[in-house]
């Protein structure tokens, strides 16, 4: 089950640019279908100055597959703001699982949700 079908409450947002570049993304016009066709989820665009929507969130997802230092989770984190991440280097240095956030297995969205 989705968690938009268990939690009809909940709003989904995304924030960032659009990935035209790596094969394996979602490309724009499916991205913007998904998100036309959903009540739960809406797209911020992008932002210079993360912190409003930082601090409006309850939490901070960064499903990613690998990472270097995530600069959302640091930024997340000094709002105190918890966050679920991928178990992948980078976010493994900086979420102490249960503490300030939770992880997630790489690719698997049962584990996301």
């Amino acid at each position: 089950m989705q968690l938009a079908d268990k939690y009809p409450d909940w709003k989904f947002q995304i924030l960032g640019e659009i990935d035209n570049e790596t094969p394996s993304a979602l490309n724009a016009k499916d991205f913007r279908l998904l998100v036309s066709s959903s009540n739960s989820i809406q797209y911020l665009g992008t932002s210079e100055d993360v912190r409003n929507q930082i601090a409006e969130a309850d939490a901070i997802v960064l499903p990613s597959y690998r990472e270097g230092t995530p600069r959302v989770l640091l930024e997340a984190l000094s709002m105190a703001r918890p966050v679920v991440a991928s178990r992948v280097p980078g976010c493994v240095e900086v979420v102490r699982e249960n503490e300030n956030g939770y992880f997630a297995e790489v690719k698997d969205p049962v584990s996301l949700s």
